[in-house]
């Protein structure tokens, strides 16, 4: 027996077993059967989204409280997870209404396919939309879903594999309460596992995209990102700063996509900095209530690894210009700090996921440029300016996954997210996440059908 710990008092809230290697082999076959039974329909394709979506509806409220208590997000952001989750399962169903499967090239006839079960393994920030976000593409490419959640989500993704089983469509959805990396191992070596999709760390994902190689499997991951921020010298400061800030302490940093590294044209560093100070002053913290914009890291930790980013920082010589000097919380809670460097390549080396990041301010674009085409985990890159030839200068050939011209809105369900180098291979979202199930079948000699 496992214990859940709440990031918001840092005490155990629930408890969970393990599932063993037979049964997890007992579920793949299971699953088994239901990708065959969904490799042949569209219509039950249908049914099992819709289901999908009625189950998340149910339940809302058991959902709500437990994204607060196991993951720390206070609830108006577990308020709007829910929709976002279910957006996921909506934009499948439309893909059903409109894709062609199968098609017709010089007398060749095409069909997409799934490849087989897919295992997807989802992360503790998004601990019901990760999850779904995954799950729908998988279904609707006509693949059962095998889930492996984060430990750290695992509450969630329990409830939400009781009310799968409740709703009649295990036998196409099936949750596995993970603890062994071993039997994560020995899915992915599976037969009956078609695809293998993955968000979280780069290390762990390089891991399991090798492993997966081995064993003939394509790879979906969504790695680690060190996403830049770029404030050019014309930049609506009014608009960015608010934005920057928001996108920042969202679930406490605990997003791939949160901008991590400030680059800022140096006319304007002194205003920037000063702006930037009095949004983070506004930004109440602390366990995760209606009381507070920003609630508690996952993990104590994560907070070790933060405090040994700064010592790294100090060590340096850059100078931490913010530090909110809030009360003593229980649990993880890590109040938001804001650094100045010169020369350090801390935040371009690691993923911060947490509110915390710097300022470094930039003269001339060809250097800024250099610096943003040899980030190593390019998933999502920021720029906010007024000069529409300058910005294209900047990005032109860069490779981000995501890019936001004076928006943060990079992110939807219908829209492909991915990275390049080691923030991932493959997409999530829309019709470019489904075709991540899908494979070929060349057929010459004749439409059977006719």
């Amino acid at each position: 027996m496992m214990k859940s710990i709440s990031p918001n008092n840092g005490l155990a809230f629930a408890d969970w077993s393990p599932i063993c290697n037979r049964g997890a082999a007992d579920r793949l076959e299971q699953l088994d059967s239901g990708t065959n039974d969904l490799t042949k329909s569209i219509e039950l394709r249908r049914e099992v989204l819709r289901s999908v979506i009625e189950t998340l509806d149910v339940l809302e409220e058991d959902l709500l409280a437990l994204i607060t208590a196991e993951v720390g997000k206070t609830p108006s952001e577990a308020q709007d997870e829910l929709p976002y989750a279910s957006s996921f399962a909506k934009v499948a169903l439309d893909l059903l209404d409109s894709y062609q499967f199968e098609s017709e090239v010089k007398g060749h006839f095409i069909s997409e396919v799934p490849r087989g079960t897919g295992l997807l393994i989802a992360p503790y920030n998004d601990p019901v939309a990760g999850l779904i976000r995954k799950i729908a593409p998988c279904i609707a490419a006509g693949s059962a879903a095998l889930v492996k959640p984060s430990e750290l989500g695992i509450q969630c993704a329990l409830r939400l594999d009781k009310g799968f089983a409740n709703a009649g469509i295990q036998k196409y959805i099936s949750i596995l309460p993970i603890a062994e990396h071993e039997i994560t191992t020995s899915l992915i070596k599976s037969k009956e596992i078609g695809t293998v999709s993955f968000t979280g760390s780069t290390a762990v994902g390089v891991q399991l995209a090798s492993i997966a190689g081995l064993s003939g499997k394509p790879f979906i991951g969504e790695l680690g990102g060190t996403n830049p921020f770029v404030l050019m010298e014309d930049a609506n400061l009014s608009l960015a700063i608010p934005d920057l800030v928001r996108r920042k302490v969202k679930a406490a940093g605990q997003a791939c996509s949160a901008p991590n590294i400030v680059f800022v044209s140096k006319q304007i560093l002194e205003e920037v900095e000063s702006r930037l100070i009095s949004e983070l002053k506004a930004v109440t913290y602390g366990p995760a209530s209606d009381l507070v914009d920003m609630g508690p890291l996952r993990t104590a930790e994560a907070i070790k690894k933060l405090e040994k980013i700064e010592a790294e920082l100090r060590k340096e010589g850059e100078i931490c210009i913010f530090s909110a000097n809030g009360k003593n919380h229980d649990g993880f809670v890590y109040s938001p700090k804001l650094y100045r460097i010169s020369h350090s390549d801390i935040f371009e080396k690691h993923e911060v996921f947490a509110p915390l990041m710097a300022v470094c301010a930039f003269d001339e674009i060809t250097d800024l440029r250099k610096r943003l085409k040899i980030n190593r985990q390019p998933l999502v890159l920021y720029v906010y300016g007024e000069n529409k030839k300058l910005i294209k200068k900047l990005i032109s050939s860069l490779k981000y996954g995501s890019m936001g011209i004076n928006t943060t809105a990079i992110q939807g369900p219908d829209i492909p997210t991915g990275g390049f180098d080691l923030a991932g291979v493959g997409r999530e979202g829309g019709f470019w996440g489904m075709s991540q199930f899908l494979t070929t079948i060349n057929r010459k000699g004749g439409n059977l059908d006719a």
